[in-house]
């Protein structure tokens, strides 16, 4: 008897839309059947988009759920199923899927075992061997488009360094031509923005040419960070605050630039962690005797620093990421270490993450880590085998 596999996406996100019933997606997903579906159980169908398969499920009230995988070329496949399968029958991970729950009142209890930091802690640790994915010398990681990470070689002479992208999947070096003597990196809705030893910030479309718009800020730029939700972009600059930017729908442009007053003048700002919801950020320094500090987003658009929020961290640091538990990861440049705290202060644990000179951090589905290195540690992902559920 053959068995049919349908890979997809991980965590039960509901979601509200203007004519249907609510629904729910399970994201990092597989549905795993013991046997073929025939025309009773649920059929097929080929798509440009998941919503397309949303719509058509949506508007055929015998279909209970469906999974939709995405293919090399950016097309999709539907299967849509007339039942919800049993809690075992689904399993995960997988990235390029989703399910889609077309009746969330009827499916599973999902349970979050990746917010246990001891155990997060242990398994990645179990797994820090044979992670290299290259050994240049790196400052600024990022997410990238279709499913790359960017990250910005460091070199003894600035002028030299130069952006590499890679297959967050595969750890495939993929070619990136451009301009050299950047800083830092981030790509927003098909647009990259650079951050240059020019002290600027630089916007390409995806071709990387003709540059759309150039920000002069009279200061290195070290970190680009994003507020999706309200079309901002962050940036962290050396020795003189937090740029904050709109981003012009379509265009890309950023315009209405302004700095947020910066707690520790004159020290390098390289690491700003935004909250799930984008109402926060946590801002770090590579400087001795700093700790994190929290902005808060006010009613006037201002952003104002809540004392509440300080975490005593008094070390140099180089990221920081917010997880889906909501938990602060300190990136610490000098011991190569990372610690994680609870957003009350609280320290619940740490860990060396081997190599040396570490540098920035970024954390993917079922919390595979990418980790980067000023020293032929180089670019490092280190996947866990866990099943994860992250809060929404």
């Amino acid at each position: 008897m053959r068995v049919l596999h349908y890979f997809l996406v991980l965590s039960l996100v509901p979601y509200l839309t203007a004519s249907f019933s609510p629904y729910g997606i399970l994201r990092n997903a597989s549905i795993k059947l013991p046997f073929d579906l025939n025309n009773d159980t649920g059929y097929t169908i080929e798509t440009v988009s998941c919503n397309q398969c949303l719509c058509h499920a949506a508007h055929n009230p015998v279909v209970a759920l469906f999974t939709c995988i995405r293919h090399e070329m950016s097309n999709f496949t539907c299967q849509m199923y007339y039942f919800i399968p049993k809690r075992d029958e689904i399993e995960y991970p997988n990235y390029d899927a989703d399910v889609y729950l077309m009746r969330p009142n009827s499916t599973f209890e999902e349970k979050d075992d990746c917010c246990n930091t001891t155990m997060l802690i242990e398994e990645i640790t179990r797994m820090l061997q044979n992670t290299s994915i290259s050994t240049e010398e790196f400052l600024t990681l990022s997410e990238g488009e279709n499913n790359t990470i960017l990250a910005v070689t460091s070199c003894s002479k600035l002028e030299q360094n130069a952006l590499l992208r890679f297959n967050r999947f595969t750890g495939e070096n993929i070619f990136v031509e451009h301009t050299s003597s950047l800083l830092s990196a981030g790509y927003y809705k098909e647009r990259y923005y650079f951050g240059t030893i020019a002290k600027n910030i630089g916007v390409y479309n995806s071709s990387m040419r003709p540059r759309l718009c150039l920000v002069d800020t009279s200061v290195e730029i070290r970190t680009i960070r994003f507020l999706k939700k309200t079309q901002k972009m962050l940036a962290g600059a050396s020795g003189s605050g937090i740029y904050l930017c709109d981003i012009v729908p379509n265009s890309g442009i950023l315009n209405n630039c302004t700095i947020i007053p910066n707690i520790a003048p004159g020290e390098e700002l390289h690491a700003i962690g935004v909250a799930q919801d984008e109402m926060a950020f946590y801002v770090g320094w590579n400087a001795d005797g700093q700790d994190i500090h929290l902005y808060r987003r006010q009613p006037n658009d201002t952003w104002v620093t809540d004392a509440s929020g300080k975490i005593d961290h008094s070390a140099p640091t180089t990221d920081l990421v917010v997880d889906n538990c909501q938990r602060i990861w300190a990136v610490e440049p000098r011991s190569d270490r990372i610690r994680i705290y609870h957003r009350n202060n609280t320290l619940l644990g740490e860990m060396n993450v081997g190599g040396t000179n570490l540098f920035n951090l970024m954390i993917m589905e079922n919390y595979t880590i990418f980790i980067t290195h000023q020293s032929a540690d180089g670019l490092r992902a280190i996947r866990p085998s866990l099943n994860c559920r992250p809060v929404p």
